[in-house]
């Protein structure tokens, strides 16, 4: 078992929210004063139904209108207070994928800034190429059949993400990209945040990164 002071362990959770943290500390600060306890849960999405958002000013992220409803439905029974929320929930796989790494690190994982041009990824048929050169890269740049060719190709047996080309265009608009997961140079998670952070002239982003 893991104790960070409570306040600090909030921080950490929404830090991948885009949010202010003055506006999320007024809807968390009564956890302030709850037990140092929590139960993490991760659960499989299989309808999304995805949209994007726009949130303090022009900033926009995809959120889940299965996952709005849902929690809704919850608090409305549950919540003792109409602000105290007795389930908090991830508004997409970005952050999911954040939280999931946050609650069980890849072992020997470091946080690091890589050169983006240094990064590779592994397309199924071709094999290791520079992001530079993958079909994800070449749909920031409005080229997007050779991806939607890829997607349409392998959905359904090796690509199982829900990655769908509109998933991707939703995904470009979003402000905020969480961290990708690196191991050596090679992209493992997060070949599409990499190819949008580089489209917007990006010349390193946020990894998690563990030795080949």
């Amino acid at each position: 078992m893991i104790t960070v002071p409570m306040e600090d362990f909030v921080k950490k959770v929404y830090s991948c929210d885009d949010a202010p943290w003055g506006h999320l500390l007024a809807k968390t600060k009564y956890l302030l004063k709850s037990p140092p306890e929590c139960v993490y849960l991760s659960i499989w999405n299989k309808n999304p139904r995805e949209f994007v958002k726009s949130k303090h000013g022009d900033k926009k992220h995809m959120e889940s209108q299965t996952v709005v409803e849902w929690k809704t439905m919850i608090r409305e029974k549950y919540n003792p207070a109409p602000d105290e929320h007795v389930v908090h929930v991830t508004d997409n796989d970005i952050q999911a994928t954040y939280l999931q790494n946050m609650f069980d690190p890849p072992s020997y994982c470091y946080v690091r800034d890589p050169l983006i041009k240094s990064l590779t990824a592994n397309i199924l048929d071709v094999g290791v190429v520079p992001i530079t050169e993958t079909p994800h890269y070449q749909f920031t740049q409005g080229n997007e059949q050779p991806y939607i060719d890829y997607w349409e190709k392998f959905w359904g047996r090796q690509l199982k993400d829900n990655h769908t080309p509109e998933n991707f265009r939703k995904l470009i608009q979003c402000s905020k990209l969480q961290p990708i997961d690196v191991e050596g140079n090679q992209i493992i998670d997060g070949v599409h945040r990499t190819a949008i952070a580089l489209s917007r002239g990006e010349e390193r982003i946020r990894a998690h990164v563990t030795d080949s």
